[in-house]
């Protein structure tokens, strides 16, 4: 993840875009800057995230500009281009998903007053499909089901990633070798009934 702040101390229409392409130079240090010129205490990291990308353990790099302003189309439009140029660097061959958004005031403010929920969408949703396996716990119930495509699609198109906003992480792909999530695998050993 790459992260680019800024803090305004007035009102204004919008975030510096600029401050957006900042990030730019964050992922031309990573991908290609000389390691004997970052700060020593950074060379390990930087290294690490070379060999990580190297080797295909990175599904997704995430460029974030985060501010107090209102969100702008000048700023998407340049987090956009640094996420092109980014994934032109990762080269053409490479599956490392490279995704971008700006967190200005009202995207902060409404993950401020979901906090308190880790699930956003309160609505009543009909499945089409019949429960053929069903497990209860203490406080939980899970159900394992066969659900048609188009309905998955058309919840997404209403909801959009709201809709898995419960899940601990996305979706990691499946064309590529993976490493097993620690946690994932603690919960499975610790507490099997429950996972």
């Amino acid at each position: 993840m790459f992260a680019q702040g800024y803090f305004a101390k007035t009102k204004k229409d919008a975030a510096p875009a600029n401050k957006a392409a900042d990030l730019n130079t964050a992922a031309a240090w990573l991908m290609s800057g000389d390691v004997s010129k970052i700060p020593e205490q950074l060379q390990p990291a930087i290294e690490e995230c070379r060999a990580a990308l190297a080797e295909g353990d990175v599904g997704t790099i995430e460029l974030l500009y985060v501010h107090n302003l209102p969100e702008s189309v000048n700023v998407t439009r340049e987090l956009q281009t640094v996420a092109s140029h980014l994934r032109k660097a990762l080269g053409e061959e490479s599956l490392t998903s490279v995704n971008s958004r700006e967190l200005g005031s009202s995207t902060i403010e409404h993950l401020f007053v979901t906090q308190e929920s880790h699930i956003k969408v309160r609505d009543e949703i009909t499945c089409p499909a019949k429960a053929e396996f069903s497990v209860t716990g203490p406080t939980w119930e899970a159900s394992v089901m066969s659900v048609p495509g188009i309905w998955l699609h058309q919840l997404f198109s209403k909801y959009g990633d709201s809709l898995f906003s419960a899940n601990y992480r996305g979706f990691l792909g499946i064309a590529r070798r993976r490493r097993i999530n620690t946690g994932i695998r603690q919960s499975a050993e610790a507490k099997p009934k429950d996972f």
